[in-house]
């Protein structure tokens, strides 16, 4: 029950009571007037003592209520406070984290593009290639992780597509992350429920993959000897309002559910708390992941107006329920993948990127491509360029020091109109993608590039009009 709902209940508690007393007053005149005419003294004292027990029952009533308003108030300004805490440490670790991801990636550039374009010169008999392939697969590696800590920060691109999860699921149970774990974990029984009129919902289906991903893993590592795992998806109308984890409301609504459940080992109740702390893990580092699975859930869930809500019991498991908005909206057609080979070109493109390495890299990529790449290092010189070089496509690298992608692509448009350009980046948040895509800009391409990245986003921007984006 709420403040106001209790305010209310108390008004008319003490207006009834204010009628009983006001009955008692009436009948103990009643009752005087009856006895001066009759003399019967003993209907005088039966009035007297009935209206005491009303007005001594009135005051406790009164004393009841006030200890019961006060205890309501503090318990949820203490439930606000808490929520309050745990949304300004995530926000203080998603800043920290965001610096660290962008320079990571800065770094993570070079030891994953030169490997690949090196291995495309040797030949297969090279005693190099397979050095070369474990260099750019440690890379990859850490380019996960960056890509994990772009997701705790919730600045990576997330795109509003039609999703449902059922085919989430699908995807997922193909993959070879899937296949790996089972492989694992051999013990574990991995049980898949989904239903055929689950509804949709909106976000990203690639933050959706990687959160079930993180959830299945940690149910499967949380199963010591033998055990199930059980991913489901439903609908569920919510009626009223419920808490669910950290006693956040889950406001009353129509969600789809995914639910990760485990016959485990449980979490204790000091841990549960913690459970969504980055690098807050009992497994060992290194071997079990980098310790941002949970944190990463959260985030994403969050992203997507969602809520959590976890139940564990020590010995007997524990389960995890993702609730996501539903949507009434149709999913899209899925498109048929198309070859590497359709996104080579001969096209004049410029890369504008303040970072000599950043713009060697890009124009190394493309060159091999087949493009004509040309860089400078900030956006007055992609100005000055453009009055004397036209060209089919502009890269802009969104964090610049002077002016960033958007602002330099404002100015750009203001004297060539039609110019084509994408946005590069290895930390880009939502809103300024919205904006860059509400300006013009065709694509968007993160960091760190590879070739097949790079040459599907040249390829798409080119092909598409700039009234027509592509992400």
């Amino acid at each position: 029950m709420s403040i106001r709902q209790t305010t209310f209940t108390i008004i008319g508690l003490i207006f009834l009571m204010m009628i009983i007393s006001l009955i008692g007053i009436f009948e103990f005149f009643v009752m005087k007037s009856y006895i001066s005419l009759h003399g019967q003294n003993i209907l005088r004292y039966y009035c007297g003592y009935l209206f005491g027990i009303v007005l001594i029952f009135f005051f406790l009533l009164l004393v009841f209520l006030e200890k019961f308003v006060i205890a309501r108030q503090i318990s949820e300004r203490q439930q606000i406070e808490a929520e309050l805490r745990t949304s300004e440490k995530m926000k203080l670790i998603g800043m920290i984290s965001a610096g660290v991801a962008h320079d990571l990636n800065n770094v993570l550039s070079g030891i994953v593009s030169y490997p690949e374009m090196i291995l495309m010169m040797l030949p297969t008999d090279s005693p190099f290639r397979q050095k070369l392939i474990r260099i750019k697969a440690s890379g990859e590696k850490a380019g996960a992780i960056v890509q994990d800590m772009m997701t705790l920060v919730r600045r990576g691109s997330v795109t509003d597509d039609i999703v449902n999860l059922n085919r989430i699921i699908t995807e997922y149970t193909k993959s070879p992350e899937y296949e790996r774990l089972k492989l694992i974990h051999p013990n574990v029984r991995f049980k898949i429920q989904t239903h055929d009129d689950l509804k949709n919902i909106i976000g990203s289906p690639l933050h959706l993959s990687k959160t079930l991903m993180n959830l299945c893993f940690n149910a499967a590592e949380a199963v010591n000897d033998s055990g199930e795992v059980v991913v489901s998806a439903e609908n569920r109308h919510i009626d009223r309002t419920v808490r669910g984890y950290g006693g956040i409301i889950i406001e009353k609504g129509d969600y789809v559910v995914l639910s990760v459940s485990d016959t485990g080992m449980g979490i204790s109740q000091d841990d549960i708390k913690q459970i969504f702390v980055p690098f807050y893990s009992r497994k060992i580092m290194g071997k079990s992941g980098t310790g941002l699975g949970t944190t990463i859930i959260w985030e994403t869930v969050k992203d997507h107006k969602g809520y959590i809500d976890v139940h564990s019991e020590m010995g007997k498991g524990t389960s995890f329920d993702l609730y996501f908005p539903a949507t009434q909206h149709r999913l899209a057609v899925k498109k048929s993948d198309i070859p590497i080979q359709s996104y080579m070109g001969t096209e004049k493109i410029l890369i504008v990127d303040d970072m000599e390495d950043q713009r060697d890299i890009a124009c190394e990529m493309l060159r091999t491509l087949g493009y004509d790449a040309a860089a400078v290092d900030s956006g007055e010189a992609a100005l000055t360029y453009l009055k004397q070089h036209p060209v089919d496509m502009v890269i802009l690298d969104m964090m610049m020091p002077d002016n960033d992608g958007i602002e330099t692509y404002q100015k750009i448009i203001k004297n060539y109109p039609e110019q084509k350009a994408i946005i590069a980046s290895g930390l880009l948040e939502n809103g300024k993608l919205k904006t860059a895509l509400s300006l013009g800009i065709t694509a968007f391409v993160s960091k760190p590039y590879t070739l097949k990245k790079i040459g599907m986003t040249i390829r798409r921007g080119l092909d598409n009009d700039r009234r027509n984006p592509a992400v």
